[in-house]
């Protein structure tokens, strides 16, 4: 459904920009929720690649958080 639309359409924004943190974060979140983790864990690591001088303590700690639950 509407799910696999939405990813298409974060997957395509990153191939145009990838530097696009916010459709990095998007796939991250989608794929852990569908349960692709691995995939998930992907994408959230790229998202800190991208906001790496731009990031909360805070917000990095739970991004990598949520990467370990992707292993």
């Amino acid at each position: 459904g509407r799910v696999k639309e939405a990813l298409a359409c974060w997957e395509k924004a990153l191939e145009y920009k990838p530097d696009y943190a916010f459709a990095a974060y998007n796939l991250g979140i989608t794929y852990f929720e569908l349960g692709l983790k691995k995939k998930a864990g992907e994408y959230l690591q790229k998202y800190l690649e991208i906001r790496k001088k731009n990031i909360s303590a805070e917000e990095k700690k739970q991004i990598e958080a949520l990467i370990e639950k992707c292993k």
